[in-house]
């Protein structure tokens, strides 16, 4: 079963934009990496993950829930 969906997820930090319709799925069990070059994104995708930056666009579920 999906644990966590990051859905079409875009994030702005004023006029930049640093994520662009970031989506993806992990499964229940299952062990992830997040890589990438500088700059690319793994920060910011983190941070919404863990509700410090809420998300321009987009969502996070987490077992089918929308996080707050």
């Amino acid at each position: 079963s999906t644990l966590l969906s990051c859905e079409n997820v875009h994030v702005n930090y004023g006029p930049v934009r640093a994520l662009t319709g970031a989506s993806f799925t992990l499964d229940t069990g299952r062990i992830c990496g997040l890589i990438g070059m500088n700059g690319s994104g793994k920060s910011t995708t983190a941070r919404v993950i863990t509700g410090l930056l809420p998300p321009s666009n987009g969502q996070v579920l987490f077992q089918g829930e929308p996080l707050p």
